[in-house]
């Protein structure tokens, strides 16, 4: 197996931790170990990492280089993403996107599940109530 990676997340944003949820099945679908820290652990910040999404692999990768080396590793449709990393205009596009992600992260996910999770939660949670009988509390 590769070397393990370090990524160092905001643990109080949702879309975050979801985010990073993703992250360490993809590393574990295809071969790559990620120990996942929050931002607010003694290490990050005696590293002085601050906010941002931080990924410490071959070298450390902030914010949207961070993003690109994650899609490295997962699902083949977004593997083409980490060209973008590759030419000057493309690493400004990147480093915006992530800009504006960050800067809308708990608006953007704070119930900390995606819908697809929170669709699949549902629709696990009818499969067990008809295998069940029994409906489980918050559906």
């Amino acid at each position: 197996m590769a070397e393990t990676w370090r990524l160092f997340y905001d643990s109080e944003c949702g879309f975050c931790s979801t985010a990073m949820r993703r992250a360490v099945r993809w590393g574990e679908r295809y071969g790559r170990s990620i120990v996942a820290l929050p931002l607010s652990c003694p290490e990050a910040q005696s590293k002085g990492y601050g906010d941002v999404l931080v990924l410490e692999a071959d070298r450390v990768y902030y914010a949207g280089d961070a993003w690109l080396q994650i899609f490295s590793i997962g699902p083949w449709a977004l593997r083409p993403l980490t060209l973008l990393g590759l030419t000057r205009p493309g690493r400004h596009l990147v480093a915006r996107l992530y800009e504006i992600a960050a800067a809308n992260r708990h608006c953007l996910l704070p119930s900390g599940r995606l819908p697809a999770e929170a669709k699949d939660e549902q629709a696990d949670d009818a499969q067990r109530t008809r295998e069940d009988g029994v409906r489980l509390s918050g559906t």
